[in-house]
């Protein structure tokens, strides 16, 4: 608070230079270029300065933009942040906090109206007949590899002036970091904004501000820069992702963090209850078994950052993708000069998780939290099923009839038609060589015995009889949907290309799950649930006051 209350003392006092003003304004002006990346964007621009800003057009704020100067800034500072008119408020943990009294979430849910209103529906509200055709997804313009190893895609798209770069390096701490030193990938990850070993923190966002872009380094690396500077932004970047400083005051500052954070993390009881589900769903010895504590980050040392870092950034293990207004060949030609030296040590790793074994679980277990007047709860499986099984498009049209929006089945049967809850979902999760199946929800802790009623018994049925072919259809309809809007900013293909391929899957994986879902039939929704789920082997989480006859 002392530091704060300073801070804004000095920028009263002294003022922000023009400098800090320019690169603001830089960064400012750069978005009006591109938000024309993203047809969401582009509403979001119009929409704001005709109503929020109360101009006739996005221009006109881009203007008045430009046309801020640095006295206009210090003479707002000097009026607005004034520390003795500041109201700061402190929240502190209590040992002795007890669940607020009132009456829960409750009864069938209405939205008013009167029942019984007869005619035909309108055209928007009739049953789904005909399911959109989906989206076709293409090849990228260029897919190369460099003689290190690292793979390259290029989509070229002259949409906007600006250019965005995209790297992906395939790697779990859980399978890489050494034993006792858990931890280490996150601390490493969070040093790369303190420079390179030719740039300081500070030099790093001058240079970067100076070409109104942006650049991050980590496993997952990025720039979004204008075209006319994609090239100085890739050599930034190139230079911050093989040649991090790791200072040694940076390492002390966020290992410090980090310990303060853990130590108040494992004090809480949503922490202990995900640990809980963790260590229940994994086998002893599991490497998803394995977590940071305050002593492995203690025991931490900056040689072991470095370490990490040799062992795990490899250009064998790395994807780039270029999109945006570029060239294959000039992608190529700068991709090649920034990256080509990269060179990896030692063999190939596999990081992978192995298969997990399924065995029976406990029943049921639960974590006290006091404070909470709603219980969470998680009822969840592991499966054999990895992101490869040829059943998994029907299993998601299977989930998505679940509890994807008002008109699944538990939403139905859970919120609207009993009120039991408040809240409820699902989620198909899946790594190379095994899966889980969760669904969770939030209820008073009187309705927690029979809402978990009413979804074995909703999963039991959706085991055994085949889908209605109009459920079908929504769920069909709603994932196409999901395709074409997700379409909807120039970028989107480049993020699922190198997702997929550090997946093992390429890009027309997305042409299969749109044939999938097209040609799926209630028999094969049926036959994919079942294979995923069994009803009758679901272990049972919940978080807040132990539910009465539960056990």
């Amino acid at each position: 608070m002392a530091l704060l209350k300073a801070t804004l003392i000095e920028i009263r006092a002294k003022g922000v230079s023009a400098d800090v003003l320019e690169g603001m304004k830089k960064g400012a002006l750069s978005s009006k270029d591109f938000e024309k990346d993203s047809i969401a964007g582009l509403a979001s621009q119009g929409s704001a300065a005709l109503t929020a800003e109360n101009f006739d057009s996005p221009d006109a704020v881009y203007d008045r933009f430009a046309k801020v100067t640095v006295q206009d800034v210090n003479a707002l500072a000097r009026k607005l942040l004034d520390p003795e008119r500041a109201v700061a408020v402190t929240m502190l943990s209590s040992d002795h906090a007890v669940s607020p009294a009132g009456k829960g979430f409750g009864g069938a849910e209405s939205f008013g109206g009167q029942a019984g209103a007869t005619g035909p529906l309108p055209d928007w509200a009739k049953p789904i007949e005909n399911v959109p055709a989906p989206p076709i997804y293409v090849a990228p313009d260029a897919d190369f590899m460099l003689p290190s190893g690292l793979r390259v895609l290029v989509r070229t798209r002259h949409v906007s002036p600006t250019v965005f770069l995209f790297g992906y390096i395939k790697s779990d701490p859980d399978m890489q970091a050494p034993t006792g030193k858990e931890g280490v990938a996150a601390l490493t990850g969070q040093l790369f904004s303190f420079g390179s070993v030719t740039r300081d923190r500070e030099t790093l966002e001058k240079n970067l501000d100076d070409l109104a872009a942006t650049a991050r380094g980590g496993t997952n690396f990025s720039i979004r820069s204008r075209t006319q500077d994609f090239g100085a932004a890739l050599t930034i970047l190139a230079d911050l992702e093989l040649h991090p400083a790791f200072p040694q005051y940076a390492f002390d500052l966020i290992r410090q963090n980090m310990i303060r954070l853990q130590a108040g993390a494992e004090q809480m009881p949503a922490y202990r209850f995900q640990r809980s589900i963790t260590n229940t769903l994994m086998p002893e010895g599991f490497p998803s078994r394995r977590m940071q504590t305050v002593k492995t980050l203690s025991d931490l040392t900056r040689e072991d950052v470095l370490s990490y870092y040799t062992s795990v950034y490899r250009p064998d293990m790395t994807t780039i993708e270029v999109v945006g207004d570029i060239s294959v060949e000039e992608a190529r030609r700068k991709i090649t000069a920034a990256f080509g030296d990269w060179k990896a040590s030692g063999p190939k790793p596999d990081v992978d998780l192995p298969a997990l074994p399924l065995r029976t679980l406990p029943e049921i277990q639960s974590l006290n939290d006091p404070v909470r007047s709603q219980d969470m709860v998680i009822i969840a499986q592991a499966n054999a099923h990895g992101w490869n099984d040829p059943q998994r498009y029907n299993m998601m049209l299977a989930d998505t009839m679940l509890t994807n929006g008002p008109d699944s089945r538990l939403y139905q049967d859970l919120r609207i038609r009993t009120g039991y809850v408040y809240t409820v979902g699902s989620m198909v999760f899946a790594q190379k060589n095994f899966g889980t199946y969760s669904v969770s929800f939030g209820a008073d802790p009187g309705s927690v015995k029979v809402a978990r009623q009413h979804v074995l018994q909703e999963l039991q049925s959706m085991a055994a009889k085949p889908v209605p072919v109009e459920e079908l259809n929504r769920a069909r309809a709603h994932l196409i949907r999901e395709m074409i809007i997700s379409n909807a900013t120039m970028v989107a293909p480049s993020r699922r290309d190198a997702n997929l391929i550090l997946r093992g899957l390429g890009w027309e994986h997305l042409n299969d799950a749109a044939r999938a879902y097209q040609a799926a039939t209630p028999e094969s929704v049926r036959d994919a649930f079942k294979s995923y789920v069994r009803p009758d082997e679901f272990a049972t989480f919940v978080l807040g006051q132990m539910p009465q006859g539960l056990n």
